[in-house]
């Protein structure tokens, strides 16, 4: 399923998705009180994070939650907001997406500006994945109209 809308849809659409990342950004390097660690701080280890918060949910229930579900809600207006901002097969889409999102977990790794965390990039390429299948099935509906 590729891109339908129009020309200046698609600026709106591109617009908007820069604006959000911008905000992610700051957010990921900066907000919520980011701190500049002086070592290195890193998950390599698939769902070992995500195992943890699962864990301690009954504990610390807000801060579990607010992780888990942070990463994946914060990251679902990409896949709405991208599929439109350029006519890419979907497949791709989710490909560049995981890639930039690698490449954002290193780099709060080498600037000590957070910590590289594979469960990060697994929650937010949920949440793209979520955006862009909410985006298929409201098309889908529109079309079938």
């Amino acid at each position: 399923m590729y891109s339908v809308a129009s020309k200046s849809g698609r600026r709106v659409a591109a617009g908007l998705t820069v604006l959000y990342g911008c905000i992610l950004l700051y957010w990921m390097f900066v907000g919520f009180n980011r701190a500049h660690f002086t070592d290195y701080r890193y998950n390599f280890i698939p769902f070992d994070t995500i195992t943890y918060f699962i864990g301690i949910a009954h504990k610390a229930r807000g801060a579990a939650m607010l992780n888990l579900l942070g990463n994946i809600v914060l990251f679902v207006p990409f896949g709405l907001l991208l599929p439109l901002s350029a006519k890419l097969n979907p497949i791709v889409w989710t490909l560049l997406f995981a890639a930039s999102i690698t490449m954002l977990e290193l780099l709060q790794l080498v600037t000590k500006r957070g910590m590289f965390d594979v469960d990060d990039i697994i929650l937010n390429v949920f949440g793209f994945l979520i955006g862009y299948v909410v985006l298929f099935v409201v098309r889908s509906l529109l079309l079938s109209k």
